[in-house]
């Protein structure tokens, strides 16, 4: 912004640096007087041309400035030769002017008087009333409120509106809208030129192109509270409403909403209206499971569609059909029938059905849990969201966020970068939020663990607005407290997200859920600390809740089966202990750990699996235990060395070079112990005890006792549970 106003003018950007870390707003007043000096400079034809452009706005043609300036044509000539040849404007293209710098602009502006400023922007309304010239609207809506013509400038707003709407502006378009509508809720008096829930239904529909589906549900919402609304108005803000509900797993259920809009729209026969409210009521049956229902909204969704010959609609109808064949199991048909509707789409020149039907297979490939193929799938739809000019709309946004998301899960975090540096989102909340999620699960996974949490805090607010935040930012949240073995504050961050799915989505058995428990009694499991006991066991408990409604539903994927599994080992390893034999279980169950999600080519998590792994096989007595570990630690070492993780232990190869008290100390830390009972143990201060952790912890090149303890079973620093397995041979 301060580069802007002062056009990169050093004496100009010091000047505004000292006005901004005063918190002051406008040019600051020497800066201002030094440059009026050069406008008090000019003639009286010059200075009233100068002072007339600062009322234009960003630029100003030549034949408006001729309309609104009392001067003949060649004393306006004059003038803006001599306001050139001074530096103060600059031509733009033929028939423009603008000023050289922002900063000159403004100080001329704030320097008219009030009466002299309405007389121009009135002059400028005038000049603009009857243009029909593109952004002649908006330009007269901004001119009519600044001089006080509020009914002018509500109606241009709205006609500018539907402008930025038809040149694919969404974002302008919903800021004229919102203008138009705040003069309504301030001036009762002032007429629309159409019914204000037309206005809403229209400002519903621009913030969900412009990727705000947040404030697009409100203000449709808030539209229709007010009773007496016409039949259209309510359909058009119901589907705005659902159209911005369904993808951030809003917890508002729309369906009455829906069948009531549909019944007002009865008498007047098949319209365009009803075949969009019944594919949306198909759609979110679709979302909430009820297939049944969703298949008969469909059916007279796409038989009004054809009858009307409104391709959109029908496209829309065959991607959601397309997503019932797949959770019904025929995956292989799902993607050629999307496929389809992609091609059509863009044969029809209609890029959101395309754009979403791209989308939609990624989808049918998460499910599968074909992580690869759904990543690239998922660039696939954001390409064409880009080439289309709808990156923007919602499937275009959600494509970037999902693609960023697979990036960092199946390794490739370079490009997960790449895709997180989106500048040109940063006015839509949605993805804004949704990517800073991402961000916080990269952070998390490279083991920038402060990084992580920061980021997790700062979306914490806004997890009940989007489900995507709370699992995502939340699982980032309790899986970096579980890192920093901050047990306690791990439990009540997890508590507080399951807390949002039941209160806010009145989902207590979401899938997440296994996932999420999966993490915490990971940690707890790591720390072995006995008191955390029941918890691990309400966690496994909640877990075996979510998964057997799932699996009565036919709806528990290949990554949450991975969970369960992830769930089930860290139960068995927590009751372990980290000493003694391991149970012949355990390690069963940590080998199907880390085939699982070998197979969903989730890197991290397959290389946390092996880790795991490692130290179980370490403590073991079966034969080729122990060779076995270090092979499985190796592995798990080199695969979060090729992905980046930070605070990685050295190679099995290369062992640290620790005392022998620090060897104690260090078996001690793998049993969980705390530095009390350490040096009680060993009968050492607790202080000393301390200073040989923190030792151990440098070593060792990792952040805190949790990883020391990971590392040094990774690496073959604790003692072996038998002698036969130490003479092995390699």
């Amino acid at each position: 912004m301060v580069l802007q106003r002062s056009g990169g003018n050093p004496f100009f950007v010091e000047e505004l640096l000292a006005v901004d870390r005063a918190n002051c707003t406008g040019v600051p007043e020497d800066l201002a007087d030094l440059l009026l000096v050069r406008v008090d400079a000019l003639s009286d034809d010059a200075r009233t041309v100068v002072r007339a452009v600062s009322a234009a706005g960003r630029s100003v043609t030549h034949a408006r400035l001729a309309t609104v300036v009392p001067l003949s044509q060649t004393a306006l000539e004059e003038a803006l030769a001599a306001l050139v040849d001074h530096n103060l404007l600059e031509a733009r293209g033929t028939d423009s002017y603008t000023f050289r710098h922002a900063l000159l602009a403004e100080a001329v502006y704030d320097d008219l008087l009030p009466g002299e400023r309405v007389r121009w922007h009135a002059a400028y309304v005038e000049a603009l009333s009857s243009s029909s010239e593109l952004g002649a609207a908006a330009d007269l809506a901004h001119h009519a409120q600044a001089a006080g013509q509020l009914d002018v400038a509500a109606a241009a707003a709205v006609r500018a509106g539907d402008e930025a709407m038809r040149a694919v502006g969404p974002a302008d378009a919903a800021r004229l809208y919102e203008d138009a509508l705040s003069i309504f809720a301030r001036h009762p008096d002032v007429a629309p030129p159409v019914p204000l829930a037309q206005i809403a239904a229209r400002t519903s529909t621009a913030l969900l192109a412009a990727g705000d589906p947040y404030r697009a549900a409100q203000t449709a919402r808030e539209a229709l509270a007010v009773p007496g609304l016409a039949a259209h108005d309510y359909a058009d803000l119901v589907i705005g409403l659902v159209s911005a509900a369904i993808p951030t797993g809003d917890p508002l259920d729309p369906t009455v909403e829906l069948r009531h809009a549909i019944r007002l729209l009865e008498p007047e026969g098949p319209t365009a209206r009803a075949a969009q409210l019944h594919a949306l009521l198909g759609r979110w049956c679709f979302f909430v499971d009820d297939f049944d229902t969703a298949l008969v909204e469909l059916t007279a969704a796409r038989r009004l569609a054809q009858e009307l010959e409104l391709p959109a609609v029908l496209l829309d109808v065959d991607t959601t059909s397309a997503r019932i064949v797949d959770l019904h199991g025929e995956s292989a048909a799902a993607l050629g029938q999307l496929q389809d509707v992609a091609e059509s789409a863009r044969r029809a020149a209609e890029p959101d059905p395309e754009v979403r039907a791209l989308h939609q297979v990624a989808r049918v490939y998460t499910r599968q849990g074909r992580h690869r193929k759904a990543q690239q799938a998922f660039e696939v739809a954001l390409q064409r969201s880009i080439e289309t000019r709808h990156e923007l709309a919602l499937f275009g946004m959600d494509a970037r966020v999902a693609s960023a998301y697979w990036a960092v899960q199946t390794g490739d975090w370079a490009r997960a970068e790449q895709l997180l540096a989106a500048p040109q989102l940063r006015k839509a909340p949605y993805a804004t939020y949704q990517l800073r999620a991402v961000a916080a699960t990269l952070a998390m996974a490279r083991g920038e663990h402060e990084r992580a949490l920061q980021i997790a805090l700062e979306l914490r607010p806004q997890w009940s607005k989007d489900v995507f935040l709370a699992v995502h930012a939340g699982s980032a949240l309790i899986d970096v407290r579980g890192a920093l073995a901050r047990p306690d504050e791990m439990l009540r961050s997890l508590d507080e997200v399951n807390e949002i799915f039941r209160a806010t989505w009145n989902a207590p058995l979401i899938d997440a859920r296994i996932r999420l428990s999966g993490i915490a009694i990971g940690h707890l499991a790591t720390a072995t600390d006995q008191e955390y006991a029941a918890d691990v066991a309400r966690l496994a408990d909640a877990t075996d809740e979510v998964a057997a409604r799932s699996k009565a539903l036919d709806d528990l994927g290949p990554e949450s089966v991975a969970w369960v599994t992830r769930v089930q080992a860290g139960v068995a390893r927590f009751a372990w202990g980290g000493t003694g034999e391991p149970p012949a279980e355990l390690i069963t169950l940590l080998r199907t750990d880390v085939r699982q999600f070998d197979q969903l080519e989730i890197p991290l998590e397959a290389a946390r699996a092996r880790t795991h792994l490692a130290r179980a096989l370490g403590a073991s007595s079966e034969p080729g235990a122990a060779k076995e570990a270090r092979v499985v630690a190796s592995d798990a070492q080199r695969a979060m060395h090729a992905l980046g993780v930070r605070a990685v232990a050295a190679p099995v190869e290369s062992h640290p070079t620790l005392t022998a008290r620090e060897r104690e100390v260090l078996q001690l830390v793998a049993q969980g112990r705390t530095n009390g009972q350490i040096a009680r143990e060993l009968f050492i201060s607790v202080k000393t005890a301390s200073v040989h952790v923190s030792n151990i912890v440098a070593k060792l090149g990792v952040t805190n006792r949790t990883e020391a303890a990971m590392a040094a079973s990774a690496q073959g620093l604790l003692p072996a549970a038998a002698p036969s397995d130490a003479t092995t041979t390699p």
